[in-house]
């Protein structure tokens, strides 16, 4: 990114960031009021497995020889 997006960029990924946080939490507490505790399983496992396979895509860094 160019330096005079990067002020822009950081508060966009912040706002995501913190909006993600405040609606997973929400949704499954709804889904737990709504189906019963035994969703919390299967949805903990779903979330984990999102969140390994979004770290997989992080490019790691070249590292000059």
């Amino acid at each position: 990114l160019p330096r005079w997006i990067y002020t822009g960029a950081i508060s966009w990924i912040t706002g995501f960031g913190q909006a993600e946080s405040a609606a997973l939490p929400f949704l499954t507490g709804a889904l737990a009021d709504a189906v019963g505790i035994s969703s919390l399983q299967p949805l903990l496992v779903g979330m984990m497995s999102t969140m390994i396979a979004l770290w997989l895509l992080v490019p790691r860094p070249v590292r000059p020889d």
